[in-house]
C-alpha cells in the first residue's frame, strides 16, 4: 500500500525537476539583446530614440543604431558635428567586435566624413565630401526630383568605382530648385561587392542639410 501511494507522488517529483532543468535550460541558451550590449559598448552616449538594425552575413554579424534626426534636414554649422550613429561589426572567424561611430564634421568649411574606432581610439575612415554644383539655372521641382536625377546620370559610375576599391565615395551635391530654394545633401555611395569589408556599417544613402 505504501508503494502504491509514493508512486505518484514521484512520478510528480520527476516531472517537476524535469521541468525545472528545462527552464535553467532554456534561460541559460537565451541569447542577450543585441542592442543593449552595443548601447553598453558606448560608455554613455546618448542614443535614446535612435533606428537598431541588425545583418548576419556568413562571416560577420552588424548591428547599428543610426540617429533618427538623419529623416529630416539637419542644421550643421561650423560649430558642431552631426552624429550618423553607431555600429558594432564581429568578425565570426576572429571572433573579434570593433566598434564604430560615424559623424559628419566640419573641417575649413569642407565636409568630411569620420568613422572612428571607439575602443582602439583611431580615426578609420576620414574622407570630404567633393562638391557638386547646381547646374546653370535650377530645373528641379523637388528634392526628390534632385536625388532622382543624381541616381539615374550620377549614381552608377560611382557605384561601379565603390566596388572596384572597396572605398565608400562621398559627394556633397547642391540641389537648386525652382522656387529659389538651394539644398545642400550628402550622398555616400557605399560598396555592395560581396568581397568588400565595408568600412561604413549604415544603411544611409543620403543626408540633407539645412542651409
Amino acid at each position: 500500500m505504501i508503494a502504491l501511494h509514493n508512486r505518484p507522488m514521484s512520478s510528480f517529483c520527476l516531472v517537476m525537476a524535469l521541468l525545472s532543468l528545462s527552464f535553467v535550460f532554456s534561460c541559460k541558451t537565451n541569447p542577450p539583446d543585441a542592442r543593449e550590449e552595443l548601447v553598453r559598448s558606448l560608455k554613455g552616449a546618448d542614443v535614446n530614440g535612435y533606428l537598431f538594425a541588425t545583418k548576419e552575413e556568413e562571416d560577420r554579424v552588424t548591428t547599428s543604431l543610426t540617429n533618427p534626426a538623419l529623416a529630416n534636414p539637419v542644421k550643421l554649422d561650423s560649430n558642431n558635428s552631426l552624429v550618423i550613429g553607431y555600429a558594432s561589426v564581429k568578425d565570426k572567424k576572429a571572433n573579434s567586435t570593433t566598434t564604430l561611430k560615424a559623424e559628419v564634421v566640419k573641417i575649413d568649411n569642407a565636409l568630411r566624413l569620420h568613422v572612428t574606432d571607439i575602443d582602439g581610439h583611431k580615426l578609420v575612415v576620414d574622407e570630404i565630401f567633393t562638391p557638386r554644383v547646381c547646374p546653370g539655372e535650377p530645373v528641379f521641382g523637388t528634392l526628390s526630383e534632385c536625388f532622382d536625377d543624381f541616381n539615374c546620370k550620377v549614381r552608377p559610375e560611382l557605384q561601379c568605382e565603390a566596388n572596384r576599391t572597396c572605398k565608400s565615395l562621398l559627394f556633397d551635391v547642391d540641389c537648386c530648385l525652382k522656387d529659389g530654394t538651394r539644398i545642400e545633401a550628402l550622398m555616400i555611395i557605399r560598396p555592395t561587392a560581396r568581397r568588400c569589408l565595408v568600412a561604413f556599417p549604415f544603411d544611409v544613402d543620403n543626408l540633407v542639410l539645412a542651409r
